[in-house]
Protein backbone atom coordinates (compact mmCIF):
# COMPACT_ATOMS: atom_id res chain seq x y z
CA UNK A 1 0.00 0.00 0.00
CA UNK A 2 1.83 3.47 -0.70
CA UNK A 3 2.26 5.90 1.42
CA UNK A 4 -0.02 9.47 1.08
CA UNK A 5 3.33 10.96 -0.01
CA UNK A 6 3.85 8.38 -2.90
CA UNK A 7 0.16 8.83 -3.80
CA UNK A 8 1.09 12.25 -4.26
CA UNK A 9 4.57 11.85 -6.15
CA UNK A 10 3.24 8.98 -8.33
CA UNK A 11 0.11 11.74 -8.95
CA UNK A 12 2.74 14.73 -9.72
CA UNK A 13 4.26 12.18 -12.32
CA UNK A 14 1.66 11.75 -14.09
CA UNK A 15 0.29 14.96 -14.02
CA UNK A 16 4.41 16.11 -15.56
CA UNK A 17 3.48 13.57 -18.29
CA UNK A 18 -0.14 14.94 -19.38
CA UNK A 19 1.68 18.00 -19.49
CA UNK A 20 3.90 16.96 -21.88
CA UNK A 21 1.60 15.51 -23.71
CA UNK A 22 -0.38 18.69 -24.16
CA UNK A 23 2.78 20.21 -25.11
CA UNK A 24 3.17 17.72 -27.94
CA UNK A 25 -0.44 18.38 -29.02
CA UNK A 26 -0.18 22.03 -29.59
CA UNK A 27 3.62 21.94 -31.26
CA UNK A 28 2.59 19.22 -33.58
CA UNK A 29 -0.40 21.71 -34.40
CA UNK A 30 2.02 24.61 -34.65
CA UNK A 31 3.88 22.47 -37.05
CA UNK A 32 1.37 20.81 -39.14
CA UNK A 33 0.02 24.81 -40.04
CA UNK A 34 3.79 25.78 -40.58
CA UNK A 35 3.78 22.48 -43.24
CA UNK A 36 0.71 23.87 -45.17
CA UNK A 37 1.94 27.40 -45.01
CA UNK A 38 5.40 27.12 -46.29
CA UNK A 39 5.09 24.09 -48.63
CA UNK A 40 7.88 21.97 -46.12
CA UNK A 41 8.56 18.11 -47.60
CA UNK A 42 7.41 15.44 -45.94
CA UNK A 43 11.35 15.01 -45.30
CA UNK A 44 11.34 16.98 -41.94
CA UNK A 45 8.70 15.36 -40.34
CA UNK A 46 10.72 12.69 -38.53
CA UNK A 47 13.43 14.88 -37.04
CA UNK A 48 10.66 17.26 -35.70
CA UNK A 49 8.61 15.04 -34.64
CA UNK A 50 12.10 14.04 -32.42
CA UNK A 51 12.77 17.34 -31.59
CA UNK A 52 8.83 18.06 -30.27
CA UNK A 53 9.33 14.54 -28.30
CA UNK A 54 12.76 16.41 -27.06
CA UNK A 55 10.73 19.43 -25.46
CA UNK A 56 7.54 17.54 -24.42
CA UNK A 57 9.46 14.65 -22.22
CA UNK A 58 11.52 18.18 -21.12
CA UNK A 59 8.84 19.79 -19.93
CA UNK A 60 7.04 17.21 -18.32
CA UNK A 61 10.34 16.16 -16.18
CA UNK A 62 11.15 20.08 -15.24
CA UNK A 63 7.60 20.32 -13.97
CA UNK A 64 8.46 16.66 -12.22
CA UNK A 65 11.68 17.61 -10.65
CA UNK A 66 10.63 21.14 -9.72
CA UNK A 67 11.53 20.49 -6.27
CA UNK A 68 14.75 18.10 -6.71
CA UNK A 69 15.50 14.81 -6.01
CA UNK A 70 15.83 11.72 -7.59
CA UNK A 71 16.06 13.40 -11.46
CA UNK A 72 17.23 10.30 -12.65
CA UNK A 73 13.77 8.01 -12.11
CA UNK A 74 11.29 11.02 -11.77
CA UNK A 75 12.90 11.58 -15.69
CA UNK A 76 12.54 7.70 -16.37
CA UNK A 77 8.94 7.47 -14.91
CA UNK A 78 8.04 10.94 -17.13
CA UNK A 79 9.35 10.04 -20.09
CA UNK A 80 7.82 6.56 -20.01
CA UNK A 81 4.20 7.96 -19.08
CA UNK A 82 4.63 10.73 -21.68
CA UNK A 83 5.34 7.61 -24.20
CA UNK A 84 2.33 5.55 -23.25
CA UNK A 85 -0.18 8.63 -22.96
CA UNK A 86 1.21 10.30 -26.38
CA UNK A 87 0.85 6.43 -27.78
CA UNK A 88 -2.78 6.33 -26.64
CA UNK A 89 -4.00 9.81 -27.55
CA UNK A 90 -2.66 9.92 -30.71
CA UNK A 91 -3.56 6.60 -31.83
CA UNK A 92 -7.01 7.34 -30.59
CA UNK A 93 -6.81 10.20 -32.52
CA UNK A 94 -6.39 8.24 -36.04
CA UNK A 95 -8.32 5.42 -34.78
CA UNK A 96 -5.97 3.24 -34.71
CA UNK A 97 -4.03 0.87 -32.43
CA UNK A 98 -1.14 -1.15 -33.78
CA UNK A 99 2.17 -2.22 -31.11
CA UNK A 100 5.56 -2.88 -33.14
CA UNK A 101 9.34 -2.39 -32.65
CA UNK A 102 8.29 1.10 -33.50
CA UNK A 103 6.35 1.54 -30.56
CA UNK A 104 9.34 -0.08 -28.43
CA UNK A 105 12.00 2.34 -29.73
CA UNK A 106 10.06 5.37 -28.73
CA UNK A 107 9.76 3.86 -25.06
CA UNK A 108 13.40 3.22 -24.96
CA UNK A 109 13.89 7.06 -26.85
CA UNK A 110 11.69 8.10 -23.60
CA UNK A 111 13.13 6.75 -21.02
CA UNK A 112 16.65 7.39 -21.84
CA UNK A 113 15.87 10.96 -22.72
CA UNK A 114 13.89 11.69 -19.69
CA UNK A 115 16.18 9.94 -17.64
CA UNK A 116 19.07 12.34 -19.26
CA UNK A 117 16.80 15.63 -18.81
CA UNK A 118 15.95 14.73 -15.52
CA UNK A 119 19.99 14.33 -14.28
CA UNK A 120 20.47 17.63 -16.22
CA UNK A 121 17.74 19.16 -14.25
CA UNK A 122 18.71 18.40 -11.16
CA UNK A 123 22.50 19.50 -11.86
CA UNK A 124 20.88 23.20 -13.15
CA UNK A 125 18.73 23.13 -9.89
CA UNK A 126 21.93 22.54 -7.55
Amino acid sequence: VASADQKIGISKLILSALIAVIVSFGLILIFAMLIKWLGWSDSVITPVNVVIKLISIAVGVIIATKNGGRGLIKGIAVGAIYIIFSYVAFSALLGSFSLGLGNLWDLLFGVVSGGIIGIISNIIKK
